[in-house]
């Protein structure tokens, strides 16, 4: 009896440890990570060194919307089962930008996260001719954290057939752009126009969190229980002419899209801090780690439990006598 309930005991632990071998493992939600970042001073097939402010294989985006200086790009696929994809860089903490160091000045610092046309090359420092192609019609901005060490880029919208081509261009606003602090030789003379200055470290796929996509069958859910409220008799009393009147006088779109003019030679910025930031969306952030060293743990766990199971199920088998062995005594 005590045989047979430590068999059935090593049994059931032994499927447990299968279990966990044999769970699934959470795929990357995104690979094929590419970036690079573009200098209005570089020249088509004469190629300068890269200025020293910007760390090996990191970005750089720098001066005005109306007056770049400096533009990045970043691309990586994300996996079917994976939605929102959201960045967020590190601050180059050897250059950090001049308005990031006040919390004050922190909304001063707008980059825009403006769709690219796929296909684009990386490129260290590259010539300004071949910077990616972006559209910044209607794009988001990223949002500096409070110390200016981090900028969140909410890149949900700009998903397309499972993979994220994006530009990161500068913004209105932001005071003096500083001039760098060690000059290229024989660069041309670099533009000072107003903006800002930001150099981030190099992105990886650690920093990308996203969250479970969700099953489009579970949106249409909210459609009835907004149907039974309409009622043909109620339906023609409000006054819909006149609920539509203020969005005709104010054009959001067209405001939201189109800068006013000069606004990117101001010291200060031309639009309200609290339209600046971006809208803040709920996440279930899905960390993007590799955990094939608990795979391996639970392998290992699994042959000793296995060979702990074996020693303890199977009898030993009675020792042979040898030569050397003295008579055995019998019994009485």
């Amino acid at each position: 009896m005590k045989h047979t309930v430590r068999i059935a005991i090593v049994a059931s632990m032994v499927a447990a440890a299968g279990a966990v071998v044999s769970a699934r493992v959470p795929a990357h939600a995104v690979g094929g990570l590419q970036t690079g970042y573009w200098w209005q001073a570089q020249p088509a097939g004469a190629p300068l060194p890269a200025p020293p402010t910007v760390p090996a294989n990191g970005l750089w985006v720098s001066g005005t919307e109306l007056n770049p200086v400096a533009v990045s790009a970043i691309h990586f696929d994300v996996s079917p089962d994976e939605a929102a994809p959201l960045l967020t860089a590190k601050v180059q903490s050897a250059f950090p930008p001049a308005q990031a160091s006040s919390a004050a000045n922190a909304l001063q610092v707008v980059v825009m996260v403006c769709p690219a046309t796929p296909g684009w090359a990386p490129a260290k420092a590259g010539a300004w001719t071949a910077k990616p192609k972006y559209d910044c019609a209607g794009a988001a901005t990223g949002t500096l954290s409070p110390d200016g060490s981090t900028l969140s880029l909410d890149l949900g919208g700009v998903v397309r057939d499972g993979a994220v081509d994006v530009a990161l261009v500068p913004g209105t606003g932001g005071a003096v752009l500083p001039q760098l602090p060690v000059p290229v030789p024989g660069a041309p003379p670099i533009p000072q126009p107003s903006g800002f200055d930001l150099t981030l470290q190099p992105v990886t796929p650690d920093q990308i969190h996203t969250s479970p996509a969700i099953d489009s069958g579970t949106s249409g859910t909210a459609a009835p229980s907004v149907a039974p409220a309409t009622d043909n008799a109620t339906a023609a009393e409000p006054d819909l002419g006149t609920l539509n009147t203020p969005a005709a006088n104010y054009n959001f779109a067209a405001n939201s899209v189109q800068p006013s003019a000069g606004v990117g030679a101001s010291s200060t910025p031309s639009v309200a801090p609290s339209s600046l930031a971006p809208q803040s969306r709920g996440f279930v952030d899905t960390a993007i780690k590799d955990n094939k060293g608990y795979r391996a743990l639970a392998v290992i766990l699994l042959a000793v439990l296995l060979w702990w199971a074996w020693r303890q199920a199977v009898p030993p088998k009675p020792s042979r006598r040898t030569i050397y062995d003295g008579p055995t005594t019998s019994a009485a």
